[in-house]
């Protein structure tokens, strides 16, 4: 059977084309696409598909149009080459999220682009968490829908995380966070959120515990990263000791990247159905302009939008956007002993002409401190000295808190003019 089957990756989906083929021990089928300056396209086929069965990879992500128009006029090809059976691979479904008339006078553009595939002439359809499970029923050929799950918690569970809570960023998301929660033997909670317009989200409130927590949130599609961002705002001010977002497909248009990098997020995790080389590059590109010293401690630069802890790219950011005095919380940017010299380094070569207090391990004693400003989860809350700040700062009697509790007290102070 698998001589007679031939593999074509399309513009969007050469790489997770590649991986299917070598995990089949089949290469790649030979074909060219061509996009012409008038905007039309062609796919030469380059070699015979007669009675063969035939899997066409592309997802329908961004630009949306052109890639559609690459898979049906793939299909038509192998469909006029005589192909015995042809197969889509439709990793990341485009349009799934206009599968209903939400307002009148709309279009059900998935039911459209389904009947698009069957017309150009597709025997069968796999795609992945599409975004409504009933688009399947839009088509009246096969459609398989593969769940990701598996994958997404076979990853946590790998990173042996302590007290998980699975939050799901919104109520249509409760069985797929529910799923989650099965796997990791852990509980869920749901955030209640209000959409006042597409792309805009405003998470209200949570229905579950999630204080002193680490938390898993998961969608099927991150796009702005509005929801996202929101809903981890949310959760950090419940009291989630850190959290962790994961997802299908990482559409991550517009603003998201930035809005990812500028998050106390630790970890962002999707997978390859979009590919993600570019968007990478772009959250890698923070991680550069670091002082070396920093730069070391960020953590894992191979994961995808990965800063490691979240306490070391707050001190990170409060220095490039020149704080005067940071105060981490808690776990800190010394968490590593071997770097500590490194990051010693770049403080001082950072901090000069201005008043800096890096706090390490536990909060020191600074009572006499020229000013403190207090970061928590990488955002400035207060300034002040030790007696005003114990007074009025909740953050910041929290922290000094912790300290009288903690026999490991470190400080590193550059004052300026020293």
């Amino acid at each position: 059977m698998i001589k007679d089957t031939v593999i074509f990756a399309l513009t969007s989906s050469v790489d997770l084309a590649n991986e299917i083929a070598q995990q089949l021990g089949i290469p790649l089928g030979n074909c060219d696409v061509r996009h012409f300056a008038d905007g039309e396209i062609l796919v030469q086929l380059g070699e015979s598909v007669r009675g063969k069965r035939v899997y066409i990879v592309q997802s329908t992500c961004n630009p949306v149009s052109s890639n559609l128009m690459e898979l049906l006029i793939a299909i038509d090809a192998c469909k006029r080459a005589s192909a015995a059976f042809i197969t889509a691979v439709i990793p990341y479904f485009g349009y799934a999220r206009q599968d209903r008339k939400a307002r009148p006078r709309q279009p059900i553009t998935s039911k459209l682009v389904a009947s698009l595939l069957e017309r150009a002439g597709a025997n069968r359809v796999i795609t992945m968490d599409l975004h409504a499970t009933q688009i399947q029923g839009f088509f009246d050929i096969p459609a398989d829908d593969i769940a990701c799950l598996p994958i997404i918690a076979e990853y946590f569970q790998n990173k042996n995380l302590d007290q998980i809570v699975v939050v799901s960023p919104d109520h249509g998301g409760t069985t797929r966070a529910r799923a989650l929660a099965e796997r990791l033997h852990a509980p869920l909670a749901i955030i209640d959120k209000r959409r006042p317009r597409p792309n805009v989200a405003e998470a209200m409130n949570i229905i579950g515990d999630v204080e002193g927590k680490s938390v898993i949130i998961i969608d099927d599609i991150v796009d702005t990263a509005g929801t996202l961002i929101a809903g981890i705002d949310l959760l950090y001010k419940q009291g989630a000791k850190e959290v962790y977002a994961c997802c299908t497909h990482g559409v991550l248009s517009g603003p998201a990247i930035e809005r990812l990098k500028n998050s106390n997020i630790v970890e962002f995790v999707c997978t390859n159905t979009i590919p993600q080389a570019a968007k990478k590059a772009q959250c890698m590109e923070f991680l550069k302009k670091l002082p070396q010293g920093i730069h070391s401690m960020a953590g894992d630069a191979g994961k995808m939008l990965s800063g490691g802890q979240r306490q070391r790219i707050s001190l990170a950011r409060a220095i490039l956007k020149d704080a005067p005095i940071v105060v981490l919380d808690e776990a800190t940017a010394y968490a590593d002993p071997e770097n500590e010299e490194k990051m010693e380094a770049a403080i001082a070569e950072l901090v000069k002409g201005k008043t800096l207090i890096v706090i390490a391990h536990k909060l020191p004693a600074i009572m006499n401190a020229d000013q403190i400003c207090v970061m928590d989860h990488g955002n400035l809350v207060a300034t002040g000295k030790h007696q005003e700040l114990i007074q009025s700062c909740p953050e910041y009697q929290k922290l000094w808190k912790a300290a009288q509790d903690s026999s490991e007290w470190k400080v590193s102070t550059a004052k300026e003019g020293r």
